[in-house]
């Protein structure tokens, strides 16, 4: 559950939510991109999986689909237990950079910034969308700011490809998109384990049923 408080640093959720997610062990975290009107299907994979996950990265492109299921969720008291109690979202070249929400009946705006760096179980976490980093090219730029910013790895969005990338030094990780797949990259969305010693990175593809119905199979990105 989240308290639904943009902090000074962006980051949607309790303070102490924060600072525990910072420190908590076997830590899980849920990362969507790219929903671009997808609110239905954002919904149901919240519905599934967001009271599993510790957090909720999402890395631009479909910002105010998830004002809106905040807000949603958030006054539905039997939808309100999957929203994860730490919330990161940035701003990709398709969102404002904030949007309007209500909260307990209270009008607010909710800022959207270029990137958040979030700390998970000791790792700090990088995430942008990915366009002004130029990762349509090369990992040059987004790996220069991972450096400033003593980051140890990156969730990026952007490209519509799920990806699961290295360099000498980082690594940087792309859920693909839920709505608007590209090349022959399914419609999915990733799950983090941060453990002490490593991130596994599962990579969820989903398949569409009748009407609602989904099934979420763990697939490798040909990258």
């Amino acid at each position: 559950m989240n308290t639904l408080t943009q902090l000074d640093n962006l980051l949607i959720g309790s303070q102490n939510a924060v600072e525990t997610l910072a420190e908590k062990t076997h830590a899980r975290v849920l990362v969507i991109s790219d929903s671009h009107g997808a609110y239905e299907e954002f919904s149901l994979i919240l519905e599934r999986f967001g009271n599993t996950c510790d957090a909720l990265f999402f890395c631009g492109d479909g910002s105010l689909d998830l004002i809106k299921l905040l807000q949603n969720f958030h006054s539905d008291p039997e939808k309100n237990k999957y929203l994860p109690s730490v919330v990161a979202i940035v701003r990709g070249n398709g969102d404002s950079s904030s949007y309007p929400i209500e909260v307990n009946l209270t009008p607010d705006r909710f800022s959207i910034p270029d990137n958040q760096t979030v700390t998970v179980n000791g790792k700090r976490i990088f995430i942008t969308h990915g366009h002004k980093e130029y990762i349509d090219y090369s990992f040059e730029d987004l790996g220069l700011k991972l450096q400033l910013q003593q980051c140890d790895f990156a969730c990026y969005g952007h490209t519509h490809i799920s990806a699961d990338d290295r360099d000498d030094n980082f690594r940087f990780i792309n859920p693909g998109s839920i709505s608007r797949p590209r090349g022959s990259s399914p419609f999915s969305f990733a799950i983090l384990t941060v453990e002490k010693t490593f991130i596994d990175c599962a990579f969820l593809e989903i398949k569409k049923g009748f009407g609602n119905q989904r099934d979420y199979k763990i697939y490798t990105p040909l990258s």
